[in-house]
């Protein structure tokens, strides 16, 4: 095989193997969005957070691809874009907390994992 040919198998390979995992970020709220937000539109953003952190967590869970791409990074790449994820999640949890105070709103219940789609649904019924 030509040296050209070998440079390119292996610069694909690396390619592959350090593919990282890319979790994602909940976008920041803004101001006028938030102000006009109704008490249980900000419990529906909340369950949206903790799916989203679900969704994190499961990804984040070492898997065979993981190997490959620790002896090329050391996992770096991965462990940031997860940190990235998680702090996106918590300034927007910030947000609506402080608009929950701000408006009074009566404290939120235990949401399941999955109740952004189960408030989902109960609002296509209603």
């Amino acid at each position: 095989m030509p040296k050209r040919m070998q440079a390119i198998a292996m610069i694909a390979l690396v390619s592959a193997l350090t593919a990282c995992s890319s979790y994602g970020e909940m976008p920041p709220l803004k101001a006028q969005d938030v102000r006009s937000m109704t008490c249980e539109q900000t419990v529906a953003e909340m369950a949206k957070i903790n799916t989203f952190r679900a969704h994190v967590s499961k990804a984040s869970e070492f898997s065979l691809w993981d190997v490959g791409s620790y002896f090329l990074d050391y996992g770096i790449s991965d462990a940031i874009d997860e940190a990235y994820a998680e702090d996106s999640a918590d300034e927007r949890e910030r947000v609506l907390h402080k608009a929950r105070k701000a408006k009074n709103c009566p404290p939120i219940p235990a949401l399941p994992i999955d109740a952004a789609k189960s408030l989902k649904q109960a609002h296509d019924v209603a």
